[in-house]
C-alpha cells in the first residue's frame, strides 16, 4: 500500500541520517577542520532539525569553538520552540571542553533559561551530569560545585527536581 511504502521510505531516510551523523562524528575526530567544513555546509543546507543537530554535534565533538556561530543560528531559528531550546542547552552541556562547568553555569544565567521549567533544568544539568561525565567529575571539583549550586537554588523552587538532580551522585 501507499502508506506502507511511505513508512518504509521514512525509515530509510532516518537510517541514512543516522549513518551520516555517525560518520561525520567519527570524521570530526580524525580531521576536525575538514569535518567542520562539511558540517557547516550540512547545517546551512539542512532540511530538518535533525540534520541541524547532527551537524552541530559533529563540530562540538571535535572543535567546540567552531560551533559557536552554528549554535547562535540554531538558537535564533528555534527560539520559539521550547523542545529545541532544551536540545540547544543539552548539546552545549555535553561538550568536552576546558571550563565545561563554567559554561554550564553561564548557560543557567542565560535569559532563555527557566529554573521553573523542569525539562529545561534536566536538559542543561542532566546533559552535563550524564553526558559530560569527565567534566562533571573534574579533579578541581567544579562539576560538583555546579551540582551543589543547582540543587540549592532549585530546592526553593521545586524540591522534587532538586532531589532528582542530587540523585546524580548515586551513580
Amino acid at each position: 500500500t501507499v502508506q506502507t511504502a511511505a513508512s518504509a521510505h521514512q525509515r530509510e531516510g532516518a537510517g541514512d541520517r543516522a549513518l551520516r551523523a555517525a560518520a561525520l562524528q567519527l570524521f570530526a575526530f580524525s580531521a576536525p577542520g575538514e569535518a567542520a567544513a562539511i558540517a557547516h555546509t550540512d547545517f546551512a543546507d539542512a532540511a530538518s532539525m535533525t540534520a541541524e543537530i547532527n551537524a552541530i554535534s559533529a563540530v562540538l565533538a571535535a572543535a567546540p569553538a567552531a560551533a559557536e556561530q552554528m549554535l547562535a543560528t540554531f538558537h535564533t531559528r528555534h527560539a520559539g520552540d521550547h523542545l529545541l531550546l532544551d536540545k540547544w542547552y543539552m548539546l552545549q552541556a555535553g561538550v568536552h571542553r576546558a571550563q565545561a562547568a563554567q559554561k554550564v553555569a553561564a548557560l543557567a544565567a542565560d535569559p532563555a533559561f527557566r529554573w521553573q521549567t523542569p525539562n529545561r533544568v534536566h536538559a542543561l544539568f542532566g546533559g552535563f551530569f550524564s553526558g559530560n561525565v569527565a567534566a562533571f567529575h573534574a579533579t578541581d571539583g567544579s562539576g560538583y560545585r555546579v551540582l551543589a549550586d543547582a540543587v540549592l537554588h532549585l530546592d526553593g523552587i521545586n524540591p522534587q527536581v532538586a532531589a532528582r538532580l542530587a540523585s546524580t551522585l548515586r551513580n
